[in-house]
């Protein structure tokens, strides 16, 4: 987006670069005016692309500092935390295996960017 607006920028600068030659060719005033006003409406043009770049800039901005405050979305409960016990990073859960005994536990196991696997029994009822 940011090249597109930049493209059309310049081609609106091109523009009212030609219509202010045009303006200083012309011997007839009202056709000299038209494109003196031509030339202006093309400037304000380009004006207006380069304000909505800087309200996308300030909005992105924004956006960003607003991030820092907000406060991180909170792990699910019902999802165990189990830390790695080899590079101490967090695991992440890759199967659920229901227990076939009448215990009503379920067997997940857990596994980590370095290659290490974690199996952990837990039981449904809490």
């Amino acid at each position: 987006m940011l090249q597109k607006l930049a493209e059309k920028v310049a081609d609106c600068h091109r523009r009212a670069r030609d219509a202010r030659e045009r303006a200083d060719g012309a011997t007839d005033a009202v056709v000299r005016q038209d494109y003196l006003d031509l030339e202006h409406r093309w400037m304000k043009l380009a004006e207006s692309y380069q304000f909505t770049q800087r309200v996308a800039d300030f909005q992105g901005e924004v956006l960003k500092r607003i991030a820092v405050f907000t406060p991180p979305t909170p792990p699910d409960p019902a999802l165990p935390r189990v830390t790695c016990p080899r590079c101490g990073k967090r695991m992440k859960l890759i199967q659920i295996e229901p227990d076939l005994e009448p215990s009503c536990a379920d067997r997940n196991t857990f596994a980590c960017v370095c290659g290490e696997t974690f199996q952990l029994t837990i039981n449904r009822h809490g």
